[in-house]
């Protein structure tokens, strides 16, 4: 089926079409009034700059009306992950303190991580080169769970496995249980833990390895197990997952923002018979004090 519109719009005060401003002049303009006249049939003022974008005026229109917005939560999980991939960053360069992130943790920023690398070429019996492309092997694995959310565990369940390198590597940093939980929760925004008895199911922890190769593809691309000696190499026991077809079993995506974005891509906003696209300027489409946009329902077919 196509799609068909179930509101139209109410007739304009105005027949001559939008006027056509000066966009210097207009987008300089002091603090106007707009309206908004909703699929309720209700009308709603807002104060607005001429700068102002049309996706911020449907943020407003939502946040009154208590409807929940699917690109701002989508943008607050951007700024999120920016966050915590930057302390991950300066976490392995041990800078600290720099750019994103403020590094307020019981041991400086910069023993953090080379106090790892150190714990591993010991306990691993590796030189350091080899320690630190493990550690930073592990540093890759956190923005992973990060970015899924996946905070593991027997009561909640891991999405992700990491290969058994980077799983020696996280297990020594457990092991630090003064500092592991207070800087794994600075690195990734979650309390993360680690289920001992996760691999004793084989077709579990197949698919939560399918699931970290996809994941590793999806945001960094490229197949890193192909490197000599490389930590992201899997045990025999789950067959060659870097190499296998993707599976139907895989995770589910982050779609929060898509479920709660469901009214969102419903409804449209129009002025003078035209779509106002969220990053349209208000002062680019002749909207200007006292100007009335409309709300309608676009309905999709199956």
């Amino acid at each position: 089926m196509g799609h068909g519109v179930l509101a139209f719009l109410a007739p304009s005060r105005r027949t001559e079409g939008p006027p056509r401003l000066d966009r210097d002049k207009n987008l300089c303009a002091a603090v106007m009034q707009i309206y908004v006249k909703t699929l309720t049939g209700s009308t709603v003022t807002f104060n607005v700059e001429p700068s102002d974008t049309a996706g911020k005026i449907r943020t407003m229109l939502y946040h009154k009306q208590g409807i929940p917005d699917g690109i701002e939560s989508k943008q607050e999980l951007i700024s999120e992950d920016r966050y915590h991939t930057a302390a991950i960053a300066e976490w392995v360069a041990g800078t600290g303190n720099v750019g994103l992130v403020v590094w307020e943790l019981k041991r400086p920023f910069d023993v953090s991580f080379k106090t790892l690398v150190q714990r591993v070429m010991r306990e691993c019996c590796v030189p350091e080169t080899v320690a630190e492309n493990m550690c930073k092997a592990y540093a890759t694995f956190l923005e992973l769970k990060m970015a899924l959310n996946d905070r593991g565990g027997a009561l909640v369940g891991a999405k992700l496995s990491p290969p058994e390198i980077i799983d020696r590597v996280w297990h020594l940093h457990i092991l630090d249980t003064v500092f592991y939980h207070e800087e794994v929760e600075t690195l990734t925004g979650i309390d993360l833990h680690h289920d001992p008895d996760g691999a004793h199911d084989p077709e579990e922890k197949r698919k939560r390895a399918m699931n970290t190769v996809i994941a590793y593809r999806t945001r960094f691309g490229g197949d890193p197990s192909t490197t000599p000696g490389s930590p992201w190499r899997f045990s025999p026991d789950v067959n060659d997952v870097w190499s296998a077809p993707q599976p139907e079993h895989v995770c589910p995506s982050v779609d929060a923002d898509k479920q709660k974005s469901g009214h969102r891509a419903q409804a449209r906003l129009i002025f003078y018979g035209k779509q106002l696209e969220d990053d349209t300027v208000l002062a680019e489409c002749g909207i200007q004090h006292g100007s009335c946009i409309q709300m309608v329902l676009r309905l999709s077919g199956c």
